[in-house]
């Protein structure tokens, strides 16, 4: 389960395409709380998120965005990479992740498990 966690909360901001607005926000109840991901351009996004009571945060993080759905991450397994590195410390491995143009919505699927974020609501 902590692997699920960690990877939900790593890979949630990766999937915007080129000029994506806001942020999209999920989680994954008793496990995964507060995951936001927000684009910063159309090459780099920003991901928080509390894992098991945990805080954490990936900033500056590189994707690129292949239409019409997929998002790949480059340094996902690059251990010495914040993402790169709760995949490694965990043995896990990288999800699929896929883009929602059309809804701005993010789809992690991990295989034992898939995460969906959507637009984040507003305060």
């Amino acid at each position: 389960m902590m692997k699920f966690f960690v990877i939900a909360a790593t890979l949630v901001a990766v999937a915007f395409a080129a000029g994506p607005t806001g942020c999209v926000c999920g989680e994954v109840p008793g496990l995964v709380t507060g995951i936001k991901d927000c684009a910063l351009t159309s090459k780099t996004f920003n991901i928080s998120a509390t894992v098991f009571g945990q805080p954490l945060s990936c900033a500056s993080e590189p994707y690129v965005y292949v239409p019409p759905s997929t998002i790949n991450l480059p340094n996902i397994t690059d251990p010495s990479d914040c993402l790169g590195s709760q995949l490694s410390m965990y043995g896990l491995s990288p999800p699929t992740v896929t883009y929602d143009p059309t809804t701005n919505a993010i789809t992690l699927d991990f295989g034992i498990a898939t995460v969906q974020l959507t637009n984040c609501p507003t305060k």
